[in-house]
């Protein structure tokens, strides 16, 4: 299951009043700072490898399967 931004924010909210802290305590740029922080500490300490690949351009298509184009790797975070 895959949450967005919105939804992971307020349940973090609801965890945060579940410990006393009031919901409205933080901004949503403070929550969203927090979860960059977290973010980036995971990607230090997991080292995830890089891959480069080629897909080739077919005029009019919309959708490139890159899941399978690139079995070994677990999602794309960047496209050039």
């Amino acid at each position: 299951m895959s949450l967005t931004k919105a939804e992971v924010i307020d349940q973090v909210r609801v965890d945060l009043d579940d410990s006393g802290i009031p919901a409205g305590y933080y901004s949503d740029i403070d929550i969203t700072d927090s979860l960059v922080d977290v973010y980036d500490d995971i990607v230090c300490q997991t080292l995830p490898f890089e891959k480069s690949g080629d897909v080739s351009y077919v005029a009019n298509r919309v959708y490139y399967d890159l899941y399978n184009a690139f079995v070994d790797s677990i999602l794309p975070i960047a496209i050039y």
